[in-house]
């Protein structure tokens, strides 16, 4: 074989440079290696010490005869003591110059061969092959995978698409690969060079999908489970992920409890099924099951995957009941370092104002509210607090007063890469949101890496972990108890527009007489003096080791820990009204927690037989969660300079308070999925919980479920329908549990309560409810039936599924004997069903001539009933909704019934006159009042005449996502909706009392006078009448919102060629700016009581929502 220049200068160069590497060549004989047994050749072995050692050999291959057989032993030993055993029995001695290692034959007199005859271990081949990889439209494929076919010997092509292999001999052949597209190979024969063009792998059944404690092909999936990618998650900039499912994925609904800075959704999969217990999802990340959403990085994640039948999730037994949601983020792939550069920046702006009166419309108003009521008119001019309405103009918008425009930005530094057996992903992120409100934003800063290492052909490990550190400074929106004294919102809309903002002197203006009814604060006051920042410090990291025991069959142990530490601070001066009242208020509040979890996993993978295939998971988990907190409060300060920052400065101290609990769960887990043919499909699921959180009769629980499923389109009898892609049938029916009940629930709890005896306050203890050792899990059991239909090529896919989900043994607490000393107690009681049909269909509608246009959309149907209670027919509650501390009892619970409904009198127009008045059984009403339905005809209006006003759930929801593209241009238009969830819009008790005692909503411009025979507001009253829960407070909720709007430009390769990067985009993008709707409030998306099981779909006091404007760069090296 002859050496080229090239190869020669190398050996000559490595001469010149051996004395002065000495020293790092010592270095490198001492670096202590693992030699394992085995009998081998020279070559096999020189390859293995370069591998391990991280060294190269360069020898004569004529003579050094590298075929001959050598025996290693099973050491740990240095490389020179290994280089002495192996080579000095064959007569080779070696020289060390930096990392480079020469062989040389010893003849009988101790010289040696000439230099230039020395080539490397590889034995250097006689053809270099070089050439480009692209996609159909002739771009440059980074990160594709080019091998020698029958060796380990590939490179991958750079940035461009570029690449070079050094190949034996003419006959080898090159295999080319990358995700998404169909491998090719290609005969190098008599070339140099060798370009490619891959060609799109339309068959997505080949995709891969994240189930629990595994993945399966998505051809061979026999549950129903919904993805969102990362090109889905990236299309619409979101703090959170839960945001990213809204409206992406059937079954899954998806409300914004608050639109504040670092505010949560409401998610539900399928339905509502608990009543007193937990509806939410439960979130896996990277396999640890966890909550606090806000603290993960959306930049970081690759897949979202929902478990929403009981097929797909039993395996996560009792905590499976709500659905699974299974988050998935990015990992290092072998290739070149990858650089990349996510941000953007833009500009928040307040969605929608509500209509108010101005000062000359509310002076009118509350004239006629006086006269109405038997009195005279207030602005009479007499004072200059009561000037004529005639002297009055727009007055003060107090809501322009609190609100603003604010930015919003975004940051994502990210590195990932690695070689074969080592890979990793690093990424620093930074999101900063200020509110729309004044004084109120969010920022996280979070940094992560993923390590995967293969230590050996068997071993592998590897870790996940993510620090987080996010502050939040929280408005005063969707306070307790919804005061008008305490909230920005609830105070911007009641405080009189005739009030100035500040005295003459600068101090706030302060009035608690008649035109501040509600006694609420100035609006800026309580934008500004309240202090409410919470900060988090989180780290969540989790470690396995992988083992393959034998061909087919792998063992995965892990540990991993959620550890969050969350700290409050809290102050509000004496110069808001509440402050004032207590002489400042000071409170530092403190919790954290410790999450820990270990499961210990076997896998088994096997062709039983040509046509049978088999997949078995074996799993014990435990997991345990601590929680502690403490709670320090002051009053009464001498000034407010020192803030929450020197509580011993109040002279008012209140009683500190603690807590600590401590939860286990401990499970036993296993999945069989067996393929006959690939056409039939079966999987069965079991799992066996234990949790501390229920009675000793019941500590543990076991939860089934099985699923087949029929790949029609592998059929014999289908093949001739060419049009049809794919066909499959799915049919799966289980039972999973619902833990969230809290801890300690079925024991007998001992509280303490002050009292007094001889003048002296003392604290006692004693039992505060009865025990239940019976206390069990809520039980859901689901049947499912489903199909996944794919046509032309896949250019359309179809899914869809019938589903009947019945959950069983509701917590209720029920009544006892009152002899017991207590009232109720805990126990497994009621049931729910819930039915609905999802439908997703993705399509390819045009793709040619350089331009493609691609569709995703998803609708889903949900019915909701009570088929049990705790032994009544039906019972009211909601008792956390409150306004202005009146309770209300909004929600009906009825057996037959779906939950959420909203319970009060039924409007039926306005008295128009008195005789229409003398005719009813509102005897004392005048024209102009609201007129209530008399439903049991006994003539008088009184609770017995409540119904059913509205109900929160939806008749439908969905989402509508397009894509454009042409060329470097692309276009995302992304719509998301409901239809027939009704809201009670508590702000309606407030805004249209027509009391004159707060400002009204500008529909009160319609109210009801002689002349104006309004059948829809009632009259002006300074005597009230308005505030009793009717359907006039209830609104149709419904609304289509154009969710993300954005148009985004590639820059050419041309262009990036020069700049020495690999791709870049820029974008704009429009958030939220066409809602269609006809509800009066700030934004239909709204949900007040959060993840409440009862007090769904109420509006009060929230923070409103924002259109945004982004400009974003994507950067590539």
């Amino acid at each position: 074989m002859k050496l080229s220049v090239i190869q020669l200068l190398m050996t000559i160069l490595f001469m010149g440079a051996t004395y002065a590497h000495d020293a790092n060549g010592q270095e490198v004989l001492d670096q202590r290696i693992a030699v394992k047994a085995e009998t081998t050749n020279l070559k096999k072995a020189l390859t293995f010490l370069e591998r391990h050692a991280n060294v190269l050999f360069i020898y004569n291959p004529r003579e050094i005869q590298v075929n001959q057989k050598v025996t290693l032993e099973n050491r740990f030993v240095t490389l020179k003591e290994t280089l002495n055993d192996l080579l000095t029995p064959l007569h080779i001695r070696y020289e060390v110059s930096g990392k480079q290692i020469a062989l040389f034959k010893m003849n009988g007199t101790g010289s040696t061969l000439p230099l230039n005859t020395l080539i490397t271990s590889e034995v250097l081949a006689d053809l270099t092959i070089s050439g480009t990889v692209s996609d159909e439209k002739g771009e440059g494929l980074p990160g594709v995978s080019v091998l020698v076919k029958g060796t380990t010997r590939g490179t991958t092509t750079n940035g461009d698409g570029k690449y070079q292999i050094v190949v034996p001999n003419e006959s080898a052949v090159l295999v080319f690969s990358f995700v998404g597209f169909i491998s090719q190979e290609m005969a190098v024969e008599k070339r140099t060079s060798l370009n490619v063009s891959l060609k799109t792998d339309n068959k997505s059944l080949e995709e891969v999908v994240v189930v629990g404690y595994g993945t399966v092909k998505k051809s061979d999936l026999t549950g129903s489970v919904a993805k969102v990618g990362e090109a889905n998650i990236k299309a619409t900039p979101i703090p959170s992920l839960d945001r990213a499912m809204q409206g992406r994925a059937a079954g899954v609904q998806v409300v914004s409890n608050s639109a504040r800075p670092g505010g949560n959704s409401t998610i539900r999969i399928r339905g509502s099924g608990s009543v007193n217990a937990g509806n939410d999802p439960l979130y896996v990340i990277d396999g640890f099951p966890t909550t606090g959403l806000n603290s993960i990085n959306t930049d970081d994640i690759e897949s979202i995957e929902i478990l929403k039948d009981a097929s797909a999730t039993a395996i996560y037994g009792s905590r499976g009941s709500n659905g699974v949601v299974l988050v998935t983020t990015k990992r290092g792939k072998a290739g070149k370092a990858v650089i990349s550069y996510e941000g953007y920046y833009g500009n928040q702006s307040v969605r929608r104002t509500l209509p108010m009166l101005n000062a000359r419309q509310f002076a009118e108003l509350v004239n006629d509210a006086q006269i109405n009521n038997g009195g005279k008119a207030y602005f009479d001019g007499s004072t200059a607090d009561r000037p004529l309405v005639s002297t009055l103009g727009e007055g003060t918008d107090w809501q322009s007063v609190v609100m603003r425009d604010a930015p919003i930005q975004n940051h994502q530094l990210s590195v990932s890469g690695g070689a074969e057996k080592s890979r990793y992903a690093v990424s620093f992120g930074y999101y900063g949101q200020d509110g729309i409100l004044l004084k109120s934003d969010f920022k996280r800063y979070t940094l992560r890496a993923n390590l995967d290492n293969d230590l050996t052909s068997r071993l592998k490990v590897g870790v996940t972990m993510q620090g987080a550190y996010t502050l939040t400074n929280n408005p005063r929106t969707e306070t307790d108890g919804n005061l008008a004294v305490s909230g920005i919102i609830s105070s911007a809309l009641n405080y009189s527009p005739t009030f100035p903002v500040r005295n003459a002197d600068g101090s706030y203006y302060k009035n608690q007489g008649a035109l501040n009814g509600l006694g609420a604060d100035n609006p800026l006051a309580v934008a500004n003096e309240f202090t409410d920042k919470t900060a988090l410090i989180r780290i969540l990291a989790n470690a396995y080791v992988d083992y393959k025991i034998i061909e087919g069959l792998t063992f995965r142990t892990s540990f991993g820990t959620d550890l969050q530490s969350s700290k409050n601070n809290y102050y509000v001066t004496r110069l808001a009204v509440v402050g004032a009242s207590l002489g400042g208020s000071a409170s530092v509040s403190n919790s954290q927690s410790v999450n820990w979890l270990n499961e210990n996993i076997l896998n088994y993978t096997r062709q039983l037989a040509p046509k049978h295939s088999l997949n078995a998971v074996l799993g014990y988990t435990i997991q345990g969660l601590a929680v502690e907190s403490v709670v320090a409060n002051a009053n009464t300060f001498s000034d407010d300079f020192a803030s929450y920052n020197n509580l011993a400065a109040g002279s008012t101290l209140v009683a500190p308070r603690s807590g600590s609990s401590d939860w286990r769960l401990i499970s036993y887990l296993a999945r069989v999925n067996y393929g006959f043919d690939d056409r039939f499909l079966l999987t069965l699921t079991g799992r066996r919980d234990g949790s501390s959180r229920f009675g000793p009769n019941n500590k543990f629980g076991f939860f089934p479920s099985g699923a087949i499923a029929w790949k029609l389109a592998n059929e014999p009898w289908l093949k001739d329908l060419t049009f049809i892609s794919d066909a499959k049938l799915r049919a799966s029916y289980g039972l999973s549990g619902n833990q969230e009940i809290g801890n300690y629930q079925y024991l007998a709890n001992i509280s303490s309560a002050p009292y007094v005896i001889g003048g002296a306050l003392n604290v006692g203890s004693a039992t505060a409810g009865i025990g239940n050792p019976d206390l069990r899990w809520e039980k859901n059991a689901q049947f499912d039936v489903g199909f996944d239909v794919g046509l032309f090529n896949n250019r359309v896919q179809v899914s869809a599924d019938y589903y009947i989900k019945k959950t069983s043994d509701l917590l209720f607490n029920v009544g006892v004997p009152t002899s017991s000393g207590f009232s109720t107690t805990l126990k497994n009681l009621g049931s729910v069903r819930n039915k609905g049909f999802e439908f997703s269909m993705n399509t390819i509608n045009v793709d040619q001539g350089g331009f493609r246009w691609t569709s995703e959309f998803n609708i889903s149907f949900n019915r909701n009933k009570i088929l049990f209670l705790d032994g009544r027919k039906e019972f009211r509650t909601g008792s956390d909704a409150t306004i202005s501390n009146t309770t209300q009892n909004p929600i009906l619970l009825r057996v037959d019934s779906p939950l959420g409904n909203f319970f009060g009198l039924v409007t039926n127009g306005i008295f128009q006159n008195q005789a229409e008045v003398d005719g009813s059984a509102q005897k004392t009403a005048k024209p102009g009042d609201l007129r209530y339905v008399d439903r049991n005809g006994d003539g008088v209006i009184n609770d017995a005449d409540r119904d059913i006003i509205g109900n929160s759930n939806p008749d439908f929801f969905g989402g509508l996502n397009n894509t454009f593209s042409y060329k470097g241009f692309d276009l995302n238009i992304f719509v998301q909706g409901s239809y027939g969830n009704e809201i009670l819009n508590f702000a309606t008790f407030d805004q249209l009392n027509l009391t004159g005692g707060n400002n009204q909503s500008a529909r009160a411009l319609d109210r009801w006078t002689p002349t104006n025979p309004s059948n829809t507001i009632p009259r002006a009253n300074a005597g009230g009448g308005s505030r009793l829960l009717s359907s006039l407070h209830v609104e149709d909720g419904s609304y289509l919102r154009f969710k993300n709007i954005s148009l985004g430009y590639n820059l050419p390769k041309s262009l990036l060629n020069r700049l020495s990067v690999g791709s870049a985009k820029v974008y704009v993008t429009a958030q939220n700016f066409i809602t269609l709707t006809s509800y009066s409030g700030y934004d239909p998306e709204v949900n007040r009581y959060g993840s409440s099981s009862l007090s769904q779909g109420l509006d009060y006091g929230g923070y409103p929502s924002a259109k945004t404007v982004l400009v974003g760069l994507n950067l590539k090296f």
